[in-house]
């Protein structure tokens, strides 16, 4: 964003909101307040009418990463349901059929959703039943709502992880490595978001990359055309995943 702005003589001012509402709420007024051009956010989904309010009245409001079903923005977002449909066929193709879904609450937020339905559709187009009991959750004040090494314990255990977010892949290969389960022979790991130098861990990781550089610079491009032209309709990019194959997965145990 900041490459985009500067080649274009704008300059960007970033505000953390931490996802929380209240602060979240309190920037974009702020950023009323000081008039600024445009803003791009990356909402908790809590402000839907406020940030729809000032895009169509104050100034041009472009989202990114996270897309939420209540709020009329143009939006820059990964393609998250094909992303997710690839590394779960990749899971399939290797011979897992008990694949432990670990993700925040994905109901309110359409990004999430999206890789569950991925999920869903992968297990759907090779004839398996999703199992709703192969599923954690995790939250950013609590982690893990459930014990993986526990699942792995259970009558019906999974064979392989599929984490939706860089800090749950790390919470769970935490476990795994405490618990002295190793990866692959004992269960798989695959992660949603690249993990910074994971190609250098003891197991390296398998991922699903999003371009973050281009999540970036395309959101940029979004808001200069809405800020050039206040009347061009909103619209929704995709931008495309891709699959980087490691160690950490391989066939289950027979």
């Amino acid at each position: 964003m900041d490459d985009y702005c500067k080649s274009h003589g704008y300059d960007l001012f970033i505000y953390n909101s931490d996802f929380e509402p209240k602060t979240e709420k309190n920037a974009l007024t702020t950023l009323c307040q000081l008039n600024v051009d445009g803003a791009i956010i990356a909402s908790c989904g809590n402000n839907a009418k406020l940030i729809e309010d000032i895009s169509n009245n104050t100034m041009p409001v472009v989202q990114f990463q996270l897309e939420h079903d209540d709020c009329d923005t143009g939006i820059v977002v990964a393609d998250y349901k094909r992303a997710s449909f690839d590394a779960t066929e990749y899971l399939i193709n290797l011979g897992h059929k008990h694949i432990c879904f670990v993700t925040q609450k994905f109901e309110s937020v359409k990004s999430r959703q999206e890789k569950y339905q991925g999920f869903v559709d992968a297990h759907t187009k090779h004839n398996l039943p999703v199992d709703e009991t192969l599923t954690i959750h995790w939250s950013r004040q609590d982690g893990l709502h459930r014990s993986p090494i526990d699942m792995l314990k259970s009558d019906n255990p999974p064979t392989a992880f599929f984490t939706q977010q860089i800090a749950i892949t790390i919470d769970v290969l935490k476990e795994l490595e405490a618990a002295n389960i190793p990866i692959p022979q004992d269960v798989s790991l695959l992660g949603f978001e690249e993990i910074p130098m994971a190609e250098f861990f003891k197991v390296p990781i398998t991922v699903i990359k999003q371009q973050p550089y281009e999540l970036g610079g395309e959101a940029a491009r979004m808001l200069m055309n809405k800020i050039n032209n206040p009347k061009s309709v909103n619209t929704r990019m995709l931008v495309p995943c891709s699959l980087v194959e490691r160690s950490s997965c391989a066939a289950p145990k027979a």
